[in-house]
């Protein structure tokens, strides 16, 4: 994905930022509901922080190679969270912490159990589970998002965003699911309604004339009028993903 120098360069932000769109255009506000508290509850996306409950005694690549991806396999495999981003960045303590986002509904109490599981077998929980002490330490922060209006600039802003104050995570500092990284949508010439298709984008889009190319920079889609051709396209995509996971989410151009 990329090689970091401990900050989020240009290039990986305009990642991050394709990563995102891609991650809310595969949404939907849903009704999700709760085994954990037998409820139901209106769900778009979860925002999920990871922090250490006690003093970094490994690498980041350690933390992240056998604590975050075991925590983002039982993501998949339990919930079927197969889109998702993530990005690694420093506390003030110094201790390496997590945020991921998902449009999977993962209940808090499970999404703690599960990294305290983790944090355990690797000695973070043991001032826990000593003495008198509780051993359920508040080592995660989960919010459900529902509305949409600005949740992109959002998301991607607290994405891309570069601490000066904090110490530099050594390697990589974010990467997504495989499935969101694997949506590519192409259309050209030899598609059925290209030109009208192509028409369409110009005249709801912002011209950008450069050296060997054109850009049109659009509202995001899932709030623009698609014409058919893309609708068609976009629908396949949604088709090889739901292949793969059998996801919460659904897709609607309508």
């Amino acid at each position: 994905m990329n090689k970091p120098e401990g900050e989020v360069s240009k290039k990986a932000a305009a990642r991050i930022n394709n990563a995102v769109q891609w991650l809310l255009l595969f949404s939907h506000k849903k009704r999700v509901y709760s085994k954990e508290t037998k409820k139901s509850y209106w769900f778009l996306l979860n925002f999920i922080t990871l922090t250490l409950s006690g003093d970094q005694a490994h690498s980041d690549e350690h933390v992240k190679n056998h604590m975050l991806y075991p925590f983002l396999r039982w993501m998949a495999r339990s919930h079927n969270a197969g889109l998702y981003v993530w990005k690694a960045e420093a506390q003030k303590n110094g201790n390496i912490h997590f945020h991921i986002t998902t449009n999977t509904f993962i209940h808090w109490k499970s999404i703690r159990r599960k990294w305290n599981s983790i944090q355990s077998k690797h000695g973070y929980m043991k001032k826990w589970t000593e003495g008198n002490v509780r051993g359920d330490p508040n080592s995660t922060d989960v919010h459900a998002v529902i509305k949409t209006d600005q949740i992109a600039k959002y998301m991607v802003k607290y994405m891309v965003k570069n601490s000066p104050d904090r110490r530099l995570i050594t390697g990589r500092l974010w990467a997504c699911s495989p499935q969101l990284s694997a949506i590519s949508v192409s259309l050209d010439e030899h598609d059925n309604g290209f030109s009208e298709c192509a028409e369409m984008i110009s005249r709801q889009s912002e011209i950008k004339k450069l050296d060997h190319a054109t850009l049109f920079l659009h509202r995001p889609l899932n709030r623009m009028k698609i014409h058919s051709l893309l609708r068609e396209k976009l629908t396949e995509q949604y088709k090889k993903i739901r292949t793969k996971i059998n996801t919460q989410t659904y897709f609607t151009t309508d």
